[in-house]
């Protein structure tokens, strides 16, 4: 039996910055007497024999090799090659540097260790020639932007997977909409969270109300790891558009409290206050949101319009459609969903592919929901299905539909409909038959989803009780709340009865 050669390990940096509005990537040349690669451009990359602190050998070659600190970023790739005397295997990971001088280093009497002559910013296809070369680290980024390029393409593709709120009724249809706009400037739209608890004063994370104008949470983290606050480390309780002035609660751990500070210098955000609480901050601890959304040139009767509808909203509810948010810009997050589903999508970290798979759930949900809407359903409860109680949150099985839907026409109950996943129990009888027949249009198994979620019920309806109304100059402003996982963009279009969008 030929001896097992041995494994030796090493990371790979795809160092990202924006000029003029485009990302590039840090590209190093190495020395001309190179053994491997001699004069050619390629990733910063390390070896080491101890797999262990991956991260950690990630981070010090981007001290040691180029005299910065980067933020760090998610595990991009993975692979193995096989050497003359040695397996290597290799991670690439994603990191972000501002532009800033690079302080290239020499070497220091070290024979081990691979220095640059130089560094440019460039593009992943630059690295074709030391792929070909048999480079690992320039062959899994080469593979990595081409999964970024599959997933653009089918980000473009449309199909009856593609979201439209053509495709899904309105309570309200009897009255007319108000028209007009919304999100002309960031403080058309504003959004504040309504938290499940108050920080206690004492312990070892720090949390910070926000109020933040034109940046979404995403960008937050962003902008906290530039500060060296890992986003891993942020505790939130829910995601905030850009388009919008938000407040949310972020905790951090105690130790970052003076770097938090950092958050001034942007004058987009504000700390309005901080405390401190025995727990990191989860997502979903909090019961909902206050939006008060300004409306800009609506019809000249937008008031008795608005009116009537909030009087069918009260009596009915607000069907609880998941909103165009939760499909990409694109609208068509679902169809790639199905591609992952059925194992021919693009190669994506499991991240990634959850997302896609939630905007596929998220579909068949509104397309559930819709159905019974046009259907005349929308204030019953069909045998087989489960129940919500409004008051209490009691959940039950619907065996007398008759008399459940006596409860709620009166919306003291409401009926869950599945987002599938492996923990899910089916509906049965006539709640299980048109779910059934849903799946089969799509030509979907729901175990088929076992693989990538645990699966939950949503409340079909959302019973809004103090909505508010004030007019402006040119329009109204309305203020109303919302429990957590529900969408602003479903009231509006209610109202409005128009292409209601974030992108608005």
């Amino acid at each position: 039996m030929l001896p097992q050669l041995p494994k030796k390990f090493a990371v790979a940096l795809a160092i990202r910055t924006k000029r003029i509005g485009r990302e590039y990537i840090l590209l190093v040349q190495r020395p001309i007497d190179d053994k491997d690669f001699p004069g050619k451009w390629g990733l910063p990359a390390t070896s080491f024999k101890n797999k262990e602190s991956l991260k950690d050998h990630a981070i010090n070659l981007a001290k040691e090799k180029l005299g910065v600190r980067v933020t760090l970023g998610t595990q991009l790739s993975s692979g193995t090659q096989k050497r003359v005397d040695h397996i290597l295997e290799m991670t690439l990971y994603d990191a972000w540097l501002p532009e800033q001088q690079i302080n290239l280093k020499t070497p220091e009497n070290s024979k081990s260790k691979t220095f640059y002559t130089d560094f440019k910013w460039g593009k992943a296809k630059e690295l074709m020639e030391t792929a070909e070369m048999g480079s690992l680290c320039s062959k899994l980024l080469i593979q990595n932007s081409e999964t970024r390029m599959d997933l653009q393409k089918s980000l473009k593709k449309k199909s009856a997977l593609t979201f439209t709120w053509d495709n899904l009724p309105t309570i309200s249809n009897g009255i007319a909409g108000t028209g007009g706009s919304i999100r002309n400037k960031f403080e058309d739209f504003m959004v504040e969270e309504i938290p499940s608890y108050n920080p206690s004063g004492t312990g070892d994370h720090l949390f910070a109300f926000i109020q933040k104008s034109g940046v979404s949470t995403n960008e937050l983290l962003q902008e906290l790891k530039t500060y060296g606050i890992p986003s891993n480390q942020v505790g939130i309780a829910g995601m905030k558009d850009k388009y919008s002035i938000s407040k949310q609660w972020i905790s951090i751990p105690k130790i970052y409290e003076n770097t938090l500070n950092s958050l001034n210098q942007n004058e987009k955000i504000d700390i309005i206050k901080t405390s401190y609480h025995t727990n990191k901050l989860g997502v979903g601890h909090l019961i909902g949101n206050n939006f008060s959304i300004r409306v800009r040139n609506p019809k000249k009767d937008w008031k008795p319009l608005t009116e009537s509808t909030i009087e069918v909203l009260k009596k009915l509810g607000m069907p609880n459609y998941f909103g165009p948010q939760r499909f990409g810009k694109s609208k068509n997050n679902a169809e790639i969903g199905l591609e992952i589903l059925r194992g021919h999508g693009p190669k994506l970290n499991k991240q990634l592919s959850r997302l896609f798979i939630d905007s596929l759930q998220s579909f068949l949900f509104n397309t559930n929901l819709a159905h019974r809407i046009n259907s005349d359903m929308f204030d019953l409860v069909l045998e087989g299905d489960f129940a919500k109680k409004h008051d209490t949150g009691g959940v039950f099985f619907v065996e007398n539909p008759v008399l459940e839907s006596e409860r709620s026409k009166k919306l003291q109950i409401s009926s869950l409909l599945p987002l599938y996943g492996r923990k899910i129990r089916l509906s049965e009888h006539n709640a299980g038959e048109i779910e059934n027949r849903l799946m089969k249009d799509f030509g979907i198994i729901w175990s088929e989803f076992a693989n990538f979620s645990t699966g939950f019920r949503r409340i079909s309806r959302v019973n809004l009780d103090d909505i508010n109304l004030t007019p402006e100059t040119d329009g109204y402003t309305i203020i109303f709340s919302l429990p957590k996982g529900s969408f602003a963009t479903c009231m509006l279009r209610e109202i409005m009865k128009t292409t209601v969008d974030i992108y608005s």
